[in-house]
């Protein structure tokens, strides 16, 4: 997929509460391709100096492995935790899925805790 195509996913997932701009995006992706966890090639049908984006194997492994066990900060900040839960889709088992949700279950109860005594 291209950047700007990258960003317009980014944003629908996490709506305007962390806009995403082309200046923080484009230096995770070149981040990204350094550590071989992307892939960047051109697409000619895509037109000029345009580049498509892909997971490499890695990068496809790392991802599934955060989704299995994510960091504690991808479970209590509130636009993370529904990411992680909105990429569930991409682990290969079903059963993957209610393990994540039974695992971290009592960080759903933390985070509604928390929500609501704030107001």
């Amino acid at each position: 997929m291209p950047g700007h195509e990258l960003r317009r996913r980014i944003s629908q997932l996490v709506g305007y509460a962390r806009p995403v701009s082309e200046g923080s995006l484009y230096p995770a992706i070149n981040r990204l391709a350094k550590a071989g966890l992307i892939e960047r090639y051109a697409d000619p049908a895509a037109g000029a100096a345009r580049y498509v984006l892909s997971l490499t194997a890695v990068g496809r492994a790392e991802m599934l492995q955060r989704l299995r066990k994510p960091a504690e900060h991808e479970i209590t900040d509130f636009t993370r935790f529904f990411i992680v839960l909105a990429s569930l889709s991409h682990l290969p088992e079903v059963a993957e899925h209610r393990l994540v949700f039974l695992v971290d279950g009592d960080y759903l109860v933390v985070l509604a805790a928390r929500y609501h005594y704030e107001k």
